[in-house]
């Protein structure tokens, strides 16, 4: 996974969300959380999150950290689990 995060020029993934909180159930998707550099691009998302779902074989939401704010952030944040 961490590979395939920096060949889409992207560091530090954390999975967040319903896995994380060990909430996930069958059909639960995978919440990525990535800080972009900042030569990325859109396609560098959307990239890494086809890249990620063919890997993991779910769906896979692709999370960019400069993008949370507030109590949201803060939440998510606290949750992350490191790859």
């Amino acid at each position: 996974m961490r590979a395939v995060v920096e060949r889409f020029r992207a560091t530090s993934p954390r999975i967040v969300g319903s896995i994380a909180r060990g909430e996930d159930h069958p059909g639960s998707d995978v919440d990525v959380l990535v800080d972009f550099t900042d030569e990325a691009t859109l396609l560098d998302e959307v990239g890494m999150r086809l890249a990620l779902t063919e890997l993991l074989r779910v769906r896979v939401d692709v999370i960019a950290s400069d993008s949370l704010h507030g109590e949201i952030r803060d939440r998510l944040l606290s949750e992350a689990v490191a790859v």
